[in-house]
C-alpha cells in the first residue's frame, strides 16, 4: 500500500470519496517537495497548507504531522526515481549491467557538481545519477532522491543548515525518521529493494549470478547502499565517488558469484586522488 492509499484509509470520508482523498494527498505532497527543496524541513504546516492552496484541517486529515508527511515526500520521491532508474537502463540486455547500474548511479549522487556530467548508459562505463535523493536516498537517498547538482551544489547550503536535498539532509532525516516509523519507512525504499531483486532473479535464470535468496539479497544490497551512501554524505573528502562506487558494486557482485572485474591497484587508486586533489 502506497503513502498516498495510506492517507486516505486515515481519512474519515474515505469510503465517500477516496479518489478525491488520494488526489488531495498527492497535491499536499508534491507542495511539500518544492519546499523542501526550497527550505530543507525549515517550512511550518501553515506554509505547506499556503503552497498546497488547501485548508489547514485539510492537511491534517491526511498527515498526523509533518513527520508522516516528510515519509510521504521521501516515499514518493524513491518510487518515482526507481522508475527512472528502469527507464534508463531498459535498453540494456544484460540484468548484470542493469544492476551495476543501479549501484553505480545511486551513489553517484554523492558526486561534486564540478564532476556532474550527462547521463550515460552502458555496461560498463560511468554514469551520472539520473535523478537522486534522496537521495535515500533520499536513498535518495534515501537512496537518491532529486538531482540538485552533488554534494559540493546541494549541500551548499545543507552544511550550514539544512536547506535543500543534498545528500547530508536526506541520510540526517533518513535516520531521524527511521527511528519514529520503521516500518514506514522500510516502505519507502522497497521500490529499490524490489528493482535489484528482479534483476538478481534475471541474472539467476540466465546462469549469470548465484544469489542466495533474490528478494532477501537484493535487501541486503540496498541496506549496503545505503549504509555507503549515508557514509560518504559526511565523511570529509577522500577517495573519488566513482572509485567508491566501482568497489561497491565489485563487492556485491562477487558475493553475488559473478566473476571478479578488474579494478585499478590501490596504489593507482590513491596516486588518481592526490592527484585531483593537486
Amino acid at each position: 500500500m502506497s503513502w498516498a492509499e495510506r492517507a486516505a484509509d486515515r481519512s474519515p470520508s474515505v469510503r465517500r470519496s477516496r479518489l478525491r482523498t488520494i488526489q488531495q494527498a498527492k497535491v499536499i505532497v508534491q507542495a511539500a517537495r518544492r519546499l523542501v527543496d526550497e527550505k530543507g524541513d525549515q517550512f511550518t504546516t501553515q506554509e505547506l497548507a499556503r503552497e498546497a492552496g488547501v485548508a489547514l484541517q485539510t492537511f491534517y486529515r491526511h498527515f498526523p504531522g509533518k513527520d508522516q508527511l516528510l515519509v510521504a515526500v521521501i516515499e514518493d520521491m524513491i518510487a518515482e526515481n526507481a522508475e527512472r532508474y528502469a527507464a534508463a537502463a531498459s535498453h540494456l540486455d544484460d540484468p548484470v549491467a542493469r544492476l551495476r547500474f543501479y549501484i553505480v548511479e545511486i551513489l553517484a549522487g554523492l558526486t561534486e557538481a564540478d564532476d556532474a556530467g550527462t547521463v550515460t548508459v552502458t555496461g560498463a562505463g560511468d554514469g551520472g545519477l539520473a535523478a537522486v535523493t534522496d537521495g535515500a536516498a533520499v536513498v535518495a537517498a534515501t537512496v537518491g532522491a532529486g538531482r540538485g547538482g552533488g554534494r559540493g551544489e546541494a549541500d551548499a547550503a545543507d552544511g550550514a543548515g539544512r536547506t535543500g536535498t543534498g545528500p547530508r539532509f536526506i541520510t540526517a532525516q533518513h535516520w531521524r525518521l527511521h527511528q519514529r516509523f520503521p516500518e514506514d519507512m522500510a516502505h519507502a525504499i522497497q521500490p529499490i529493494t524490489d528493482l535489484i531483486a528482479r534483476e538478481l532473479r534475471e541474472a539467476q535464470a540466465a546462469g549469470l549470478l548465484r544469489p542466495i535468496d533474490p528478494d532477501r539479497d537484493a535487501a541486503l544490497i540496498t541496506k549496503l547502499v545505503m549504509t555507503v551512501y549515508h557514509h560518504y554524505a559526511f565523511a570529509p573528502p577522500g577517495e573519488a565517488t566513482a572509485t567508491v562506487a566501482e568497489h561497491l558494486w565489485s563487492f556485491c557482485l562477487t558475493g553475488l558469484g559473478g566473476p571478479t572485474p578488474a579494478t585499478p591497484s590501490a596504489a593507482a587508486t590513491r596516486a588518481s586522488v592526490n592527484g585531483k586533489r593537486a
